[in-house]
C-alpha cells in the first residue's frame, strides 16, 4: 500500500499541489454546524448552485457518501495573492485548486482507482448554474461539492494531516480531498 500512497501523492505534486497526504476516512472530523453557516449564505451560493446546499444533499447523505470509502487523499494548494481585498485573486486561486483536483481525480480514474472528489468552494464550471433555471446540471461528471457542504472541518482536517491552514494577507490556502478504497 505504501507504494500506492507514494504514487498518489506524487501525482498531486506533479499537478502543482503544495502538499498531499493520505489519511483513513475515519480520521475525518465532521461539524454539522457548518451547514448552518451555509444557510447564512455568506458566500452567496446557498440554493444557487447544485454543488451547494440544499441541492448538494442532506448532511447525512453526504457523510454516508464519505464513509463508503476507506482512504482520503488530501490536497492542499497555497497561492500568493496580490491584494488582500481583491476577490479576483481568491477566485483565481480557487479555480486553480479545483482544476488540479479534477486533473488528479481523472488521472486516478485512468489508473482504475474508483474515487470521489470533494473540492474547495462552490462549483464554478458554468458561469451561471442551471439550478437557477430549474434545469439539470450540464456537467455532473465535472462538478464537485465543497468540503463545507459535506460538513468537513477543514481546520481539523489540516491538523490531522500535519498541515498548516495558512491564512494571511499574502496567501490563500485551499483544501480538497479525493476519496478512494485501498
Amino acid at each position: 500500500m505504501e507504494n500506492l500512497n507514494e504514487k498518489l501523492t506524487q501525482i498531486c505534486y506533479n499537478y502543482g499541489a503544495n502538499n498531499a497526504r493520505i489519511i483513513n476516512v475515519d480520521q475525518i472530523i465532521f461539524n454539522r454546524q457548518m451547514r448552518e453557516w451555509c444557510k447564512d449564505n455568506v458566500c452567496g451560493n446557498y440554493g444557487k448552485n447544485y454543488a451547494c446546499p440544499p441541492s448538494a444533499g442532506t448532511i447525512d447523505e453526504l457523510i454516508n457518501k464519505v464513509k463508503q470509502y476507506s482512504k482520503a487523499l488530501i490536497i492542499q494548494t497555497i497561492s500568493e495573492i496580490n491584494n488582500f481585498e481583491d476577490t479576483a485573486d481568491y477566485d483565481d486561486a480557487l479555480e486553480f485548486h479545483n482544476m488540479i483536483m479534477l486533473e488528479i481525480r481523472d488521472t486516478l480514474r485512468e489508473l482504475n482507482i474508483e474515487n470521489h472528489a470533494i473540492g474547495g468552494g462552490h462549483c464554478r464550471i458554468c458561469s451561471m448554474c442551471s439550478c437557477l433555471y430549474g434545469e439539470p446540471c450540464k456537467f455532473p461528471e465535472k462538478g464537485m461539492i465543497s468540503l463545507s457542504a459535506y460538513c468537513i472541518d477543514v481546520g481539523k482536517l489540516a491538523t490531522t494531516c500535519g498541515l498548516k491552514y495558512v491564512k494571511d494577507s499574502k496567501t490563500v490556502t485551499y483544501f480538497g480531498l479525493i476519496l478512494f478504497n485501498d
